[in-house]
Order: structure tokens, then C-alpha cells, then sequence
């Protein structure tokens, strides 16, 4: 098939996969549908995942972090220390998540958090 001036074949091309410009990023083209593949490894007990179209964040519970995975697959801590941080929300440049029993916010880039609500 013909994408962009390049011959290719939409049921096994990765960066082409069913159809022009359709990339399956971290997995398999196969017979035209893209496959799931590991985006990162490396969490110890991985809790929640926020996106915000084009970052992948998560909290680690064990670990006590919450981070970005970047581009090549590497897990980036934004914030450590945190006791068992669960829900996260990313909302434009703010990541919002809870953490021993509070509710958190700080700049998707990492920073200084601050507390929304403590119960």
C-alpha cells in the first residue's frame, strides 16, 4: 500500500499498521491491529496511571513515588516520600493524587506539592 510515497504493508508495519500513519508506539502490527507492548518496566507496586495525551504519570505505592514515564520508557519520580500514593488525576500542567489520607496537588514537572484536603 502506498503511504505517503513509501510502499508498505498495513497488516504488519508498525509505524503504518492498518492504515497510513497509524503507529502502534510499543507494540506488535498484527494483520492490521496494533498489539499491547511493556511501555515501562521497573514499578514496585505500581498503583495508577493518569494521561494527559501526551505523558503517561503513575504512582507507585511501595515506593512511595509519583511519576512520569518518559519517551524511551524510563521511570522519572516527580514526587518521593509520599505514603502510599494512590488515585491520580492529571489536569493540564497539575497532578492531583492522594496520599496518606490527603489529597495532593502539584506541577505536572515535579515541584512543591500542596495539600487540597486532609481528613
Amino acid at each position: 500500500f502506498d503511504c505517503g510515497g513509501t510502499c508498505v504493508d498495513l497488516s504488519t508495519d508498525q509505524e503504518h499498521c492498518g492504515a497510513c500513519n497509524r503507529s502502534c508506539n510499543t507494540g506488535a502490527c498484527t494483520e492490521g491491529v496494533c498489539k499491547l507492548g511493556v511501555y515501562a518496566q521497573g514499578l514496585e507496586k505500581g498503583y495508577d496511571l493518569a494521561i494527559d495525551g501526551t505523558t503517561v504519570y503513575y504512582t507507585d505505592i511501595s515506593a512511595g513515588v509519583v511519576g512520569r514515564v518518559t519517551t524511551d520508557g524510563q521511570l522519572e519520580p516527580l514526587y518521593t516520600g509520599e505514603v502510599s500514593p494512590t488515585l491520580l488525576e492529571a489536569s493540564g500542567d497539575t497532578l492531583v493524587f492522594v496520599a496518606s489520607g490527603e489529597v495532593k496537588a502539584g506541577p505536572a514537572q515535579g515541584g512543591t506539592t500542596t495539600t487540597l484536603l486532609s481528613g
